[in-house]
C-alpha cells in the first residue's frame, strides 16, 4: 500500500548532537562551541575562517547540524545568512575562489545528509557525481520567501513521500573557497557514505552564495 508522507528538507539526520538557530547573544555563544567542539574531531582547523565577524546589533540566522562522535564520521553541516554589505564583500575579497557556479544548475553535486546511509528517501538531484564539479550544501531548507516546491519520491519502503523544499532565487550565485574530496576524520570509520558521490564520497566544501536580488549572503561549511 502507498501512503503520501510529507516532510522538508533536513529534518532526516539522525542522532543530531548540536543543532541550533539562533539570534543574538544566547544562540551565537551556543554555535561558537558547536564550532569549537567539532574541530577537534576533524583534520582541518580552518574551516570556519571565512565567516564574518558576529554583529551583535544585528541578529542573524543560522543553523548547525552535528552527528554526535558516537557516529564516528557524522556530518556537520553549518550556513549563516547575513545581509549584503559593503563590509562583508570587502571581507570576501581576501579569499580565493575555487569554483563557481550558479545554484540552480542541475549538474550541481549537492550533498544532503539525510540521503546517507540507509535512509528511507534518496533524492535522485542529489549526492549525485559529475565531473569536473566541486561539492555543494543542500540550501533546500532555507526560506528565500519564494515559496516551496514538493515532490513525489518512493522510498526504500515503496511508500510515496512528499519532499518539500523552498524555492532558491534564479540568481543565488555560489563560490567554493576551499574543497577537498577524501576522509579528513581523525577517527577513520567504515560506515559507507553514497557510492553515487564516487570521488567525493568523504569531503569537506566551504564558502558563500550570493542573491543580489535578495542582498544577502549565505556562510557554509560542510563535511562528511
Amino acid at each position: 500500500m502507498v501512503k503520501n508522507k510529507s516532510l522538508l528538507f533536513g529534518v532526516l539526520i539522525p542522532l543530531i548532537m548540536c543543532s541550533c538557530v539562533q539570534t543574538y547573544d544566547e544562540g551565537i555563544s551556543t554555535l561558537i562551541t558547536c564550532k569549537k567542539s567539532f574541530l577537534k574531531l576533524y583534520d582541518r582547523t580552518d574551516l570556519f575562517d571565512h565567516f564574518p565577524e558576529y554583529n551583535r546589533k544585528k541578529p542573524i540566522m543560522g543553523a548547525l547540524e552535528q552527528l554526535g562522535s558516537e557516529c564516528i564520521n557524522g556530518e556537520l553541516f553549518q550556513y549563516e545568512s547575513f545581509d549584503k554589505d559593503r563590509k562583508n564583500i570587502e571581507r570576501l575579497k581576501q579569499f580565493n575562489v575555487l569554483y563557481y557556479t550558479n545554484y540552480n544548475d542541475s549538474l550541481n553535486i549537492i550533498i544532503e545528509f539525510s540521503g546517507f546511509r540507509d535512509s528511507l528517501i534518496q533524492r535522485q538531484e542529489c549526492n549525485k557525481y559529475f565531473e569536473g564539479k566541486y561539492a555543494l550544501p543542500d540550501l533546500g531548507f532555507i526560506n528565500f520567501n519564494l515559496g516551496k516546491t514538493t515532490n513525489n519520491v518512493i522510498g526504500a519502503d515503496n511508500e510515496t513521500y512528499d519532499i518539500g523544499k523552498y524555492n532558491y532565487p534564479e540568481d543565488l550565485e555560489v563560490y567554493v573557497i576551499d574543497a577537498k574530496a577524501g576522509n579528513f576524520w581523525k577517527t577513520k570509520s567504515d560506515k559507507k557514505n553514497p557510492e553515487s558521490l564516487k570521488s567525493w564520497k568523504y569531503g569537506y566544501s566551504r564558502g558563500y552564495a550570493i542573491s543580489e536580488s535578495q542582498q544577502r549572503i549565505i556562510y557554509w561549511t560542510i563535511v562528511w
